[in-house]
């Protein structure tokens, strides 16, 4: 298992990769010849091997978008959802753990904090994953299918590094959507409220 060194921030990262994936296989290839000659003699039958070898290379496209940015006006109770999607192109087996997924936290210093304010708002999660041809994969592969909505802790469980996406399921190409819920009650006060440790890691089993 490689863990991959590039952890994506959900909090942190609006986008990546300005370059695009290649538009499925893409195949380029080389001829050698290793008989040029006269064959002189009273051989009558003559063998000529011909070997034939494919390299398959790994390949691993990511992109998506993976920030959300809630701004909240307003008086008393709310709640409100979206969800991002981050696209795997792949030709290996990949496994996905979400860490660090919670409520939101008030930042020190940038709102009120008084005994009658409330400083975590919280959050809740759930993820499907697509192959490529936009269908649910539920359960194929390993990977886990949950749509119901989960705390953090919940969130963070049900994802493991042994939840894998595998390309014969996939069909090479997978699309994970990471749905947030938020719900702000009145003793949520002015001021900003973050939790930075959210991120997927990517692992090449």
């Amino acid at each position: 298992m490689r863990k991959l060194a590039l952890t994506l921030g959900l909090a942190t990262i609006a986008g990546m990769a300005l370059a695009q994936p290649l538009g499925g296989r893409v195949f380029s290839y080389t001829v050698d010849s290793d008989y040029t000659g006269h064959y002189h003699g009273l051989v009558n039958i003559i063998y000529f091997p011909m070997p034939t070898t494919a390299y398959v290379n790994p390949y691993l496209y990511v992109n998506g978008f993976m920030q959300v940015t809630w701004n909240v006006d307003g008086w008393g109770s709310g709640s409100d959802e979206m969800f991002t999607t981050i696209n795997f192109y792949h030709n290996e087996i990949l496994g996905l753990d979400f860490e660090g997924f919670g409520d939101l936290t008030k930042v020190p210093g940038s709102g009120p904090s008084g005994p009658l304010t409330n400083l975590n708002i919280p959050m809740q999660y759930r993820a499907v994953v697509k192959d490529i041809n936009n269908l649910p994969m539920a359960g194929g592969g390993g990977s886990p299918f949950n749509p119901t909505y989960g705390n953090g802790f919940f969130f963070n469980t049900v994802w493991s590094p042994s939840s894998f996406l595998a390309p014969l399921y996939s069909g090479g190409k997978a699309s994970v959507e990471v749905w947030r819920k938020i719900t702000v009650s009145p003793d949520h006060g002015p001021g900003i409220y973050v939790n930075p440790s959210a991120s997927l890691v990517l692992y090449r089993l």
